[in-house]
């Protein structure tokens, strides 16, 4: 017996090893990812401008750190890409018997040596002339350079061979976008999963929208990008696709920047200054409710009767008694001149001084009264000053604007000609002794960055139109795509608003798109406008007389309560509809009859309150950085949930090369969020 049980273990056993080694050849076969590390994922979130790419999850959720310009430029070789703009420059060189000399060759007997031309390439990290940009308002218009921005960020970070890649995707992006990236991916990186998360998703998900109460599930998210500007309703972790608004036009931070250059380009400002000005402090978006600060003019303390008198600071136009042109005088700058009458406040009588015998007594007091009349000036100058100061940016109808303006300056080659065609000095003199010794060979270019200054007007307070055309824009859209989502979710939309994108961080832009929303959507529970929707389909719109106040037409007429006097119907019957235990009691039969024959609800009257979502306060890398970017904390941290979450029958959350084998990129589809 105990042989017998021994060898049915032993077979179990082995079953048991061989169900195991089967599973392992399995996942293997399939490409399974194990458990997420740091570096197990690779993160690309391309955007207009600016690509963001990060290889593993920092343990901090630090901001990202690397970024690259969504740009390329067009190669040597047709249909080829490169990173960087290519340029070429012809260097001298010299040779000794027709070979290069080397360095440290030294010249003998300040013998002439021969020289060499040759072209040198190199690539120019800075410059976008000539540059490419794939993706235009949100769409890829160059599929071409927009594959090759994708390789060139891949082989910049170099994941290993078990890396998945998470990309956030543009609201603007179609089904055949999403299966041309896919499939392009899948056949160039063989990476074993991806999965694609569209930017509303992400933003959503960085401000954790649903994890913190029940009633919080639901947001509207506006992104404010480079040239566009996109809203969308997000519900339940679900995109509200009906009534969202895509790539909405002349909405995103480039239009500030022209709206800038509009109003300062006669002034002398480039595109670049106002792209720096945009940037600073001082331009800031104000409120369509406030008004512009205005020079204060300061009113002259001078005498009006003697300035009538002697003509001086008189207007230009008004005439003046002399053949001279000039004004009546006395006075600085007029026809009779200056009187040279000295301040009494200084003179002292010097016999009476020495007569009392306390001539140092008395001159020290007058020198203390002097000293504190001085200290007495010095303060109320510096209490001045310190109040202009204090004035805030919004109040100020001018302020200082420093700007950076790069100058290149080319080096001198080996001839004594500076490279941008000046002369330049070939030859130095080296202790005193007549000895000529050569400069060493510079070819390359010098840049310098100029820092100036310069002010600016009211013009910094209008980079969203002089009308505020942005932000009127931008609040209608905000309206329209809330009103197409279900009526019951719209409520907890307009409390839970998440602005991100990197053209929202000029100064002043969330708290004024808040601002213009409240003032021109927000319903107030003190307006009487609000019951009218909460009466019965069936009741008559009530004029303001109570001519056409509702009657009952129901049973049970005669036993109708009726109401306080001084009590305005309207509004017992407008509060009474939408809950009918409130109603009197002979009023409550009436009203569930009339409830029974119509189709009310209380969620049709919003908005009652409007909101921002605020960032996260316990992120302090992020405090500093600015939430606008917070795609990016959002994806690293949905992405972690994706790879190591398992459905019920056996399917990844993401797709793997097992499924784009078997069904093409086409399934690409059931793995987006």
């Amino acid at each position: 017996m105990a042989k017998q049980r021994n060898k049915k273990a032993e077979k179990a056993r082995k079953a048991q090893q061989l169900a195991k080694n089967r599973n392992k050849n399995k996942n293997k076969a399939e490409g399974e990812m194990p458990a997420l590390k740091d570096d197990d994922a690779m993160y690309i979130i391309p955007g207009s401008q600016t690509t963001i790419a990060q290889l593993g999850v920092p343990e901090t959720k630090s901001p990202p750190k690397l970024y690259f310009k969504s740009r390329m430029f067009p190669g040597q070789v047709a249909n080829t890409w490169e990173p960087y703009k290519v340029l070429e420059r012809v260097v001298t060189k010299p040779v000794q018997h027709g070979e290069p000399k080397a360095e440290d060759d030294a010249v003998m007997g300040g013998t002439t040596e021969a020289e060499s031309l040759e072209t040198e390439y190199y690539e120019d990290l800075e410059t976008d002339e000539g540059a490419v940009w794939p993706i235009v308002e949100g769409r890829i218009v160059n599929w071409s350079c927009f594959f090759a921005l994708l390789t060139h960020v891949y082989n910049t970070l170099s994941p290993t061979l078990k890396a998945g890649i998470v990309m956030v995707t543009e609201p603007a992006w179609t089904h055949g976008y999403r299966e041309k990236i896919c499939q392009f991916i899948f056949e160039k990186f063989k990476p074993p999963g991806l999965y694609l998360l569209d930017a509303a998703s992400a933003a959503a998900c960085a401000f954790q929208i649903g994890e913190e109460a029940e009633g919080a599930a639901r947001c509207c998210v506006v992104d404010v990008g480079y040239d566009k500007c996109d809203v969308t309703a997000w519900n339940q972790s679900e995109i509200v696709h009906v009534g969202r608004l895509i790539s909405i036009p002349n909405c995103g931070g480039n239009t500030m920047t022209k709206n800038l250059l509009r109003l300062l380009g006669p002034k002398g400002f480039t595109y670049d200054m106002c792209e720096q000005l945009k940037r600073s402090n001082i331009c800031e978006i104000l409120p369509p409710i406030t008004p512009l600060p205005t020079e204060v003019k300061v009113m002259s303390d001078k005498n009006p009767a003697a300035t009538a008198s002697t003509g001086v600071n008189a207007p230009p136009s008004k005439p003046v008694d002399s053949q001279s042109g000039l004004p009546r005088g006395p006075g600085l700058g007029t026809e009779t001149g200056e009187d040279k009458v000295e301040d009494s406040e200084g003179v002292l009588d010097v016999a009476s001084i020495v007569a009392s015998g306390k001539a140092s007594e008395i001159l020290a007091k007058k020198e203390k009264e002097k000293a504190e009349k001085a200290a007495k000036k010095s303060k109320a100058g510096a209490a001045n000053d310190a109040k202009q100061i204090k004035l805030a940016n919004s109040q100020k109808p001018k302020a200082t604007f420093h700007y950076t303006e790069p100058r290149a300056f080319q080096g001198v080659n080996g001839i004594g000609q500076s490279t941008n065609g000046e002369a330049g000095p070939s030859t130095a003199l080296a202790g005193g002794e007549g000895v000529q010794v050569e400069e060493p060979h510079r070819t390359e270019s010098i840049s310098a960055i100029l820092r100036k200054e310069v002010e600016v007007g009211i013009e910094r307070f209008q980079a969203d139109g002089e009308d505020h055309d942005m932000l009127y824009s931008i609040a209608a859209c905000i309206h329209l795509c809330i009103q197409q989502a279900p009526p019951e979710v719209r409520s907890g939309m307009w409390d839970n608003i998440v602005i991100v994108g990197n053209g929202s961080k000029v100064r002043g832009f969330k708290e004024s798109l808040l601002a213009l929303l409240n003032n021109k959507y927000l319903i107030s529970t003190q307006s009487g406008t609000i019951f009218t929707s909460e009466l019965p389909s069936d009741f008559s719109t009530p004029i303001p007389t109570g001519a056409n106040t509702p009657n009952p037409h129901g049973p049970n007429v005669n036993n109708l309560g009726h109401h306080a006097p001084g009590v305005n119907p309207l509004l017992v019957a407008a509060t009474h509809a939408s809950n009918p235990s409130l109603a009197p009691p002979g009023q409550q039969q009436y009203q569930q009859f009339g409830m029974a024959r119509s189709s009310h609800t209380r969620y049709n009257q919003t908005p009652t309150s409007i909101k921002l979502t605020p960032p996260h306060d316990y992120l302090p890398e992020w405090k500093e950085h600015g939430f606008e970017e917070g795609a990016y904390y959002g994806v690293i941290m949905h992405a972690h949930g994706v790879f190591t979450w398992d459905q019920a029958g056996g399917e990844k959350a993401y797709m793997s090369r097992v499924n784009y084998n078997e069904e093409g990129p086409s399934a690409i589809h059931r793995f987006f969020y």
